[in-house]
This record gives C-alpha cells, structure tokens and sequence, in this order.
C-alpha cells in the first residue's frame, strides 16, 4: 500500500525510485469509426504512454535512482534507457510522490507531449537498449470512455505494476477526466 508523500520528498535509507508519465491532452484518434460513438468521432481523446514490462504488468517508463544521482538526472536517463525517449528535464513537471512506508519512494513526473511525438517514442522505442528486456512494448492509452463499457474502464482491469494505477489515476485526475462508476 502506498500512501503520499511531500513532492520529491527523499527519505533517508528508503530506495528513491522516478517514473515517466507521458501524456498528450489532445489527440484525435478517430474520425468515423463505428465501435465509438458518434458524438466521440473527430474530438480531442486525452492519451497517455504505457509500456508493457517483461513480467506482463503495465506500467510506465522509469526505475531506479542511482547512488549520487539526482531525480530528474534519473528519471532522463530511465527515459533512454526503456524507451529510447531523450526528453529535455524542463519538460519534467511533478505529478506524484509515494511511499511504500518500508523501502522505497516512487516519484513521478508528467511530461505532455503532442500525439506525433508520442507516435515518434512508440516507434523509436525497439532502439532502447533494455528494449524486450525490461519494456516489452509500449501503447497510447486513450483516457475515454466508449460504448459497452470500452475503453478506460477495461483496462483498469489489467495487472499494474506497483504504483502505477495511481499513476494513472493522478495523471487522469490532472487532466479533469470523470471515471464512470
């Protein structure tokens, strides 16, 4: 169980870890596709990047900070390291910071991007070098809802991996998205 701490509060002899939640207000992935309806065709859908991990948990890009390593120093070399992604650290803005209250603490940083950017990092991530080692892959989430029960809420159903469904749930809360019950 994780519960919040101080933005990128460091608590001696805890284990600091940083992740990566890269996102994109805007993006228009359906023009006229059936399986959305009508009045969700050519309007804005809010995605985030995931990747799938070797242990078939999801969750986003990101690890351990070195000894002597500073977050965001961490964070742009995990960035590289599982994605391929070489993101400039003023993009960096604070999202969340956890504790497992035992060993470690979780800090994540959102980074907005444009749809073609994240369709870039998609594409370039199978030149990563822990690419099929550590990530297994990466998707563009769509934070929507669709008919049937589809979309946000099926894949609130998949294994996560630590603290990445909260995450998820700061990025969306972030971004004013309303989660049916």
């Amino acid at each position: 169980m994780y519960s919040k701490i101080e933005p990128c509060e460091i608590q001696p002899n805890m284990r600091q870890m940083v992740f990566g939640v890269i996102y994109t207000p805007n993006a228009k992935p359906y023009v006229s596709y059936t399986h959305v309806e009508k009045e969700q065709r050519g309007i804005n859908i809010p995605l985030v990047l995931m990747l799938t991990r070797w242990d078939g948990c999801l969750g986003f890009p990101g690890g351990n900070v070195d000894p002597g390593e500073n977050l965001v120093d961490a964070l742009q070399r995990e960035l590289i390291e599982e994605i391929n992604f070489h993101c400039q650290k003023h993009r960096f803005e604070h999202l969340v910071s956890l504790t497992d209250g035992n060993s470690r603490n979780i800090h994540s940083y959102r980074i907005e991007s444009s749809e073609q950017e994240i369709r870039n990092i998609i594409s370039d991530s199978v030149d990563s070098p822990h690419f099929l080692s550590e990530t297994q892959g990466l998707f563009a989430l769509q934070l929507a809802h669709f008919k049937n029960d589809m979309g946000i809420n099926q894949i609130l159903k998949h294994n996560f991996k630590s603290s990445a469904v909260i995450e998820l749930s700061e990025i969306i809360k972030f971004l004013g998205i309303e989660l049916p019950v």
